[in-house]
């Protein structure tokens, strides 16, 4: 019987260590394990922020985000990344709740811009496509596109990253 509760015991003390062992990653590897759970579960975008009618121009930003229903993985984006998250209660009282983390605009590119080598290649594609295209938009369109600070940080206009 001892010998059973020592053994869990053990148990009981390695499960422990593995649930802090994101604590112990360097910060390069924590950006990898967050690039990694953005693959699957994150998300980006541009979308439209205020609509000047009279000018004719349309600001815009980009917008990055990830939900899922456990709160600890989205505590490690808010804690790695900053900002706040939040939870959405659920609608039906079988569903769980929700946690959100999200940036925007010139945070959100950073961020981006450090995860991307990390990604997938559809997601890296994706986001070179979404910069050429509102890039091009811009000149055509006289649109104010603040994805221009994407190309003065670094993004090259070949589509490589």
């Amino acid at each position: 019987m001892q010998k059973a509760v020592v053994k869990l015991w053990t148990i009981v003390e390695n499960l422990q260590k593995n649930l802090n062992m994101f604590d112990n990653l360097s910060d390069k590897e924590k950006l990898i394990y967050l690039a990694g759970v953005f693959e699957g579960e994150g998300s980006f975008g541009i979308w439209n922020n205020k609509i000047d009618r009279k000018n004719k121009t349309i600001k815009k930003y980009i917008n990055i985000s990830i939900q899922m229903t456990d709160e600890d993985i989205i505590k490690k984006f808010s804690d790695f990344f900053g900002g706040p998250y939040q939870n959405y209660k659920p609608r039906n009282h079988q569903n769980k709740i929700v946690y959100s983390w999200k940036t925007k605009g010139k945070k959100a590119l950073d961020i981006l811009y450090q995860i991307m080598p990390y990604l997938g290649k559809r997601r890296q594609e994706k986001f070179n496509n979404l910069l050429l295209e509102y890039n091009s938009r811009e000149n055509k369109d006289k649109e104010y596109v603040c994805l221009k600070v994407a190309w003065e940080n670094g993004f090259k206009r070949n589509g490589s990253t």
